[in-house]
C-alpha cells in the first residue's frame, strides 16, 4: 500500500536575510493527522520557517509542498485555494476589536467560505464557538474577553474553513501556567477530533509536551534533533537535552 502523501513538506528549504542562511537547505515533514513542535533558542528561525511553511514567505531554495502541491509554483488563484487547506493562530490571535465575537467569526465565514446567508452564518458561527468552548461569549466584544478566550477566538476563526492543515504561532505566550494548559489541551482535542495536521512553534515546554506527537529542534538554519519528547529529553548530547532543564 502506497504511503499517505504528507500534510506538509519542506525540501532543501533555503531562505536568507541580510546575507545569512536563517534556513539552510532544511528537511521537514508533516505526517497526516499529526502534530509537530518546533522548538529553538531565540533568532533561529522558527518564525522564518513558519512563514514559509503557510506561504507568507518565498524561500530563496527549495520546495514547500501542502498536501503534495508546490507552493513556490502556485498562481494567485491556485494558492488562495490551498491557503483555505490552512488554519492560522498568530501569536495576536489576529482578532478585529471592531467586531463582536459573532462579527469576527462571521467576517471569515463570508470571506473563506463565500457564504451569505444570514441563517447558516449564524450556525456555523455557533458551531464553531462550541468546538472551542466560547458558546457564552457569542455577543461579546474582544475587549471583554481574557487573554485564553482570546486565544479561543482566534482558535475559532481558524477552523472555519475545517483545513487539514493548521499553524500555531507561540499559542499560549503571554497566558498565565493554567491558561496555557487549558489552550494546550484544546490544540491536542482539536487534532483528535478533526484529525487535522499541526505545527506549532513554541518555546513553551510545558506546550510541548502536551500536545506533541513528534519535536523538532531548529538550530543553525537546520533540524538538529527530531524524536518524541521524552527520546529528546533523555538525549545523550547535552546541547539537546539543554532545551529540556
Amino acid at each position: 500500500m502506497a504511503a499517505a502523501t504528507p500534510a506538509l513538506q519542506m525540501i532543501d528549504g533555503t531562505r536568507r536575510i541580510g546575507g545569512r542562511a536563517v534556513l539552510d537547505r532544511l528537511q521537514l515533514s508533516l505526517g497526516q493527522g499529526e502534530t509537530l513542535v518546533v522548538l529553538g533558542r531565540s533568532g533561529c528561525g522558527k518564525t522564518v520557517l513558519l512563514k514559509c511553511l503557510a506561504g507568507l514567505m518565498r524561500l530563496d531554495e527549495g520546495t514547500v509542498l501542502v498536501q503534495g502541491q508546490d507552493l513556490g509554483r502556485a498562481d494567485p488563484a491556485s494558492l488562495s485555494l490551498l491557503r483555505r487547506k490552512m488554519g492560522f493562530l498568530f501569536q495576536g490571535a489576529a482578532i478585529y476589536d471592531s467586531l463582536s465575537v459573532r462579527g469576527n467569526l462571521a467576517f471569515q465565514i463570508r470571506k473563506q467560505l463565500l457564504i451569505r446567508d444570514p441563517a447558516e452564518v449564524d450556525r456555523l458561527t455557533r458551531e464553531v464557538l462550541a468546538d472551542v468552548g466560547l458558546e457564552d461569549a457569542y455577543g461579546r466584544m474582544p475587549s471583554e474577553l481574557s487573554g485564553g478566550m482570546r486565544k479561543r477566538l482566534g482558535l475559532a476563526r481558524a477552523l472555519v474553513s475545517k483545513p487539514g492543515l493548521i499553524f500555531y504561532d507561540e499559542p499560549t505566550t503571554g497566558l498565565d501556567p493554567v491558561t496555557s494548559q487549558e489552550i494546550s489541551r484544546l490544540i491536542r482535542e482539536t487534532q483528535r477530533a478533526r484529525g487535522v495536521a499541526a505545527l506549532v512553534v513554541t518555546h513553551d515546554l510545558h506546550c510541548a509536551k502536551a500536545t506533541a506527537d513528534r519535536i523538532v529542534i531548529l538550530g543553525g538554519g537546520a533540524c538538529l534533533a527530531e524524536g518524541s519528547y521524552a527520546q529528546l529529553e533523555a538525549s545523550e548530547d547535552e546541547a539537546i537535552r539543554a532545551f529540556f532543564l
